[in-house]
Formats: structure tokens, sequence, C-alpha cells
């Protein structure tokens, strides 16, 4: 597998409420999300939509993003999670997972995870929820400063909420 997770360092962070924009079709991709109310979508190789803060926070654009993987072939939910630790922890060094539960994504069972690490000089928290679905791996991610980890966490239960895999 070429990338896993597509770690592209993306977060969810609204600071007031968590409305919701207008939704989302990847029709090649197989799947439709609602952003936040008022965020930009942006346009970052490796993942299929990624949405920013339109306020930065510490320096930070916080942002939310869905990449999609195809995967060569058969892998459980739990081997791609394991695969993805292994690939956060070369794309950010000195990163720690501060959490890991299953969950659901899109009526999908999913895992739910949180990271912190280090890019680029910024202190960032990253919440990550992921779906196996056939040959193709949905994950969502949102990433902010840990300051902000309270805030960004209704915004991505919302985000993860809207995801539905288009059949």
């Amino acid at each position: 597998m070429k990338t896993l997770h597509g770690w592209t360092v993306a977060a969810a962070l609204t600071l007031a409420s968590t409305a919701l924009g207008a939704t989302f079709t990847d029709k090649a991709n197989g799947f439709s999300v609602t952003p936040p109310a008022g965020w930009n979508r942006g346009n970052v190789q490796g993942v299929a939509v990624i949405y920013g803060s339109p306020t930065k926070v510490d320096g930070f654009t916080p942002n939310v993003n869905v990449a999609v993987e195809t995967l060569p072939g058969t892998i459980s939910l739990t081997e791609y999670g394991r695969a993805g630790d292994v690939q956060f922890v070369k794309a950010i060094p000195g990163a720690k997972k501060v959490s890991s539960v299953r969950s659901t994504l899109g009526g999908y069972p999913a895992i739910s995870q949180v990271y912190t690490g280090t890019v680029q000089g910024h202190a960032l928290y990253f919440t990550q929820t992921f779906a196996v679905v056939g040959k193709r791996a949905y994950v969502l991610t949102g990433t902010t400063t840990p300051a902000r980890a309270s805030m960004l966490a209704p915004q991505m239960a919302a985000f993860v909420k809207s995801f539905r895999v288009l059949r």
C-alpha cells in the first residue's frame, strides 16, 4: 500500500456551533459528506475533499478531510488500522496514539482514533474515523491544536455522522 490514511494534516473546528454546510457528493469515490457551515473547500493532493476553517487557531488552519484509498485486495479493518499506525508514525515522527475505539462510519464498522504530534512546528491533535468497505478504505480526519481539541470534538462528530457510502 502506498499511502494508508492519506495523512494530510487536516482538522475540524468551529468555535460556536456544529451547524453544517452544503453536502458534498463524490460519485467517483462513492461517498457524500457534509462539512461545518462556513468552511472553505480546498484542494490538497491525496484527499478526496478538504474543508478549512475560516479562522486560524494559533497560526494553524483547522480542517476536516476525507481520503479514499483503493485497496489491492481483501484487508480487515484491524489490519488496515495497524498499517495506518505505522504510516502515521513514519509521516509524523514522535506521534503518539491517545485512544482507539470501535465505532461506525456510514453504517459500516469503523475505528475512531486520536493522535498527537508535531508538524512544521505546530503541536497538533488528530482525530480520525475510518472504515473498510469492499476494496475501498474511507478515512475522515480532523486536525487542530491540542488546546482546541474539545472544540473539534462536536464538529468532527457531526462530519462523521453526515458521511454516507453511495451504493
